[in-house]
């Protein structure tokens, strides 16, 4: 379940330190984002197309691994919706080139998107005798995300209610990151936990 897990919110799977940097940097995040709403979406909407850009690397990657199937190729379109709404997001925001509304609007679809392949992909069809339910529950999480940035667009409100879902949501996420790169950098120290060595 642990490999699951890993294998889904790591940006790089073997490298428990940026595992353990990018859950920090969410829970910075959704914290400054509960203080300071308006602002703060700015830093976590950076923070969000970081992530997917990182995730969509790695998912082009392992795609090209994989044999020609359906799999693969869900796995390269979702790969490249995480590069491609994450890097304009972060440059126009660089830049001063997009407002909060278009922020919004930008990763509430690609969020979704990126959600909804990932639930599709994981499908028991598609995971039989994995633990597939850890990263739909992540994906899940993606979705319901996705689909508030879309409702703050549409409704033009700023609920406060809103604001503190999404950022308990980017804490939420951000423990889970440090949680797995935690153990996963325990289980790396420690090869053999039963302590079961040939001798």
């Amino acid at each position: 379940m642990i490999d699951a897990l890993i294998s889904r919110v790591s940006p790089l799977r073997a490298n428990w330190f940026v595992t353990i940097a990018t859950g920090l940097l969410l829970i910075l995040a959704g914290i400054y984002f509960l203080a300071d709403g308006e602002r703060a979406e700015f830093i976590l909407g950076a923070t969000i197309s970081a992530a997917l850009i990182l995730d969509g690397a790695r998912l082009c990657l392992s795609g090209f691994t994989l044999r020609r199937s359906q799999l693969r190729d869900l796995t390269l379109v979702r790969g490249a919706i995480g590069i491609v709404v994450g890097l304009p997001v972060i440059a126009l925001s660089a830049t001063g080139q997009i407002t909060v509304v278009g922020i919004r609007a930008v990763l509430g679809v690609g969020v979704l998107a990126y959600g909804l392949l990932g639930l599709w992909i994981t499908r028991p069809s598609e995971t039989a005798g994995d633990a597939h339910w850890v990263p739909a529950g992540l994906d899940l999480l993606m979705v319901a995300l996705g689909c508030l940035l879309i409702y703050r667009v549409v409704t033009s409100d700023s609920i406060s209610l809103l604001l503190g879902v999404i950022g308990w949501l980017a804490i939420g996420s951000g423990v889970a990151f440090v949680t797995v790169g935690l153990v996963r950098r325990l289980r790396m120290a420690d090869p053999d936990p039963q302590g079961q060595r040939p001798s």
